[in-house]
């Protein structure tokens, strides 16, 4: 009711999809720039460039972050449509048709004879 309020969408995010979660890129994004600037290996040193990276991501950095994730949904989604529409009509639901396509092409072959 509070997000009608304040006209603001509510988006869950799947289970285990931190592909699709933009928050989780920006972790890598730190946790990356700490591993290449951390010459001291100290608490110290690891609050400081955590706080650098903090104070250097713009509204641009998190726009990126956010649209590298919708495009990674798109590309899912994309994939999923291709296998409901492309593969999964091809497939044979039931071992039953095998065998009765198998029993038709046999009695196909006895009436040729």
């Amino acid at each position: 009711m509070m997000a009608l309020e304040y006209n603001l969408e509510i988006v869950r995010l799947p289970i285990r999809h931190c592909s699709l979660n933009p928050i989780e890129t920006v972790w890598a994004l730190l946790k990356d720039y700490i591993r290449k600037n951390n010459t001291t290996f100290s608490m110290t040193a690891i609050f400081e460039l955590a706080s650098e990276f903090i104070a250097g991501f713009d509204d641009n950095a998190a726009q990126a972050a956010i649209l590298h994730a919708e495009k990674v949904e798109k590309t899912y989604k994309q994939a999923d449509d291709f296998v409901e529409n492309t593969i999964e009509p091809q497939l044979i639901d039931d071992e039953s048709d095998v065998e009765i396509d198998y029993l038709s092409d046999a009695s196909e072959e006895d009436t040729e004879m």
